[in-house]
């Protein structure tokens, strides 16, 4: 325990930043929306201010899964130089996070596609309802087919719980959206889970990882792929 302290201190202080087999399957749940997602704008006055490929690129260099070793000479630290990518990539997301709020798109309804259920035993840490607020707008992405894209952060109301992501794939004729959680970082008493994310186009990459005592371990966990009649298929990645 007191290695993921000390990598915590050193990595993620500064906001520390394969073959697939698909089930083509998706999960969702409906969810109630936070009351001041009502208020309505006119969605098609939101500007678009990112573009693809959204996210951090450096994820689709490494082979999964992927493993950064604790150096033990330098007490607490991983070891060089993939220490450093590693705390650049959780960096780099974290800036992302942390752009200003715009107006929130119009919603009539949202369906959450939920990509957690191997993280259904830390339900204590894993705040559930966090990952379903979508209060806080910060991007509105480049259309995915017949999907406009916005990008919402969440913040758990114990910061020790952890912070969130996620994509809103919204349908603009009937102002209903479906939910994905991109990115995570919550803790535990024996390690810490992360979630980063890389969008090249019209596909969305998932990667989940955990700090332990000994390294990081990192997965390529999903492929999300949007099809020209709008079907939205998650391909889970086998190890």
């Amino acid at each position: 325990m007191k290695y993921i302290k000390l990598i915590l201190i050193a990595c993620l202080t500064i906001y520390s930043c394969s073959q697939t087999t698909s089930d083509n399957s998706t999960y969702s749940e409906t969810t109630s929306l936070p009351k001041n997602t009502n208020v309505k704008t006119d969605t098609d006055k939101i500007k678009i201010n990112a573009t693809f490929p959204f996210g951090c690129a450096d994820l689709a260099k490494y082979k999964y899964p992927h493993y950064w070793e604790v150096d033990h000479e330098h007490y607490g630290r991983l070891k060089s130089p993939e220490g450093k990518e590693l705390a650049d990539i959780s960096t780099l997301l974290n800036t992302i996070n942390n752009a200003k709020t715009i107006n929130n798109p119009s919603i009539k309804s949202i369906e959450y596609l939920n990509l957690n259920e191997k993280y259904k035993d830390d339900a204590f840490y894993f705040d559930t309802l966090a990952v379903k607020q979508i209060d806080s707008c910060i991007y509105r992405l480049p259309d995915i087919r017949g999907y406009q894209c916005y990008y919402f952060r969440q913040y758990t109301n114990k910061q020790s719980y952890g912070e969130y992501a996620s994509l809103l794939l919204l349908e603009p004729a009937t102002e209903i959206g479906k939910l994905l959680t991109l990115y995570f970082k919550y803790g535990g008493e024996q390690n810490v889970n992360v979630r980063y994310y890389f969008i090249d186009k019209d596909t969305i990459h998932i990667y989940d990882g955990s700090y332990y005592d000994d390294g990081t371990t990192l997965n390529e966990s999903f492929k999300i792929t949007i099809t020209e009649k709008n079907e939205i298929v998650i391909n889970e990645v086998k190890e």
